[in-house]
């Protein structure tokens, strides 16, 4: 009964997102992030980002630029709970917060 009603709650914050505009388009790479925000990129280097963090219910990542709202995209590959996001853009990811201590 307790993981229905956080399954549901899960679910709620999610359609919350994406209906309230939230949900972007991402392009990584090592040396730059790119995203869309209505309809118009926002790019920026590793070096402006505040903090990246993929939620493995929801399987979105949240992405924090400096000076920036909070930007919510999917991953590109399969998010296990354990494994996290196994893609090239999570082994990116993955790699980019580690050489910066992100």
């Amino acid at each position: 009964m307790v993981s229905l009603l956080i399954c549901i709650f899960w679910c709620l914050i999610a359609t919350s997102l994406i209906s309230k505009g939230n949900y972007s388009i991402a392009c990584i790479s090592r040396s730059r992030i790119l995203v869309e925000e209505n309809k118009e990129d926002v790019e920026c280097n590793w070096s402006d980002e505040e903090f990246i963090h993929l939620d493995r219910f929801l399987r979105l990542y949240s992405l924090k630029l400096k000076e920036q709202k909070v930007f919510y995209f999917a991953p590109y590959g399969w998010v296990s709970l354990l494994g996290g996001d196994t893609s090239e853009m999570g082994q990116i990811i993955h790699k980019m917060k580690l050489e910066l201590d992100i």
